[in-house]
């Protein structure tokens, strides 16, 4: 989902594998939801080839529809 929202793609096979460090970092961190740890890991990763703030809004969508989105439809469920 998140390759996407981003406003250029990136090479698919580099997407995927940074993605994956990214998300293997958030897990080790410890951080709930790894918050902060995966999305410095992209910007650092992509924000010379996609322009930081382009990236930080897809990563900020992306955090949206992953986690705002399910906990409003469990809070509708719960009505």
């Amino acid at each position: 989902m998140l390759y996407l929202l981003l406003p250029h793609a990136p090479p698919l096979g580099a997407f995927i594998l940074i993605y994956l460090l990214a998300l293997a970092a958030g897990v080790l961190s410890h951080v709930p939801g790894g918050v902060g740890v995966f999305e410095a890991i992209l910007l650092a990763a992509f924000a010379n080839e996609l322009g930081a703030a382009p990236l930080a809004a897809a990563l900020l969508l992306y955090r949206l529809i992953y986690v705002v989105l399910p906990l409003l439809l469990a809070c509708l469920t719960l009505l």
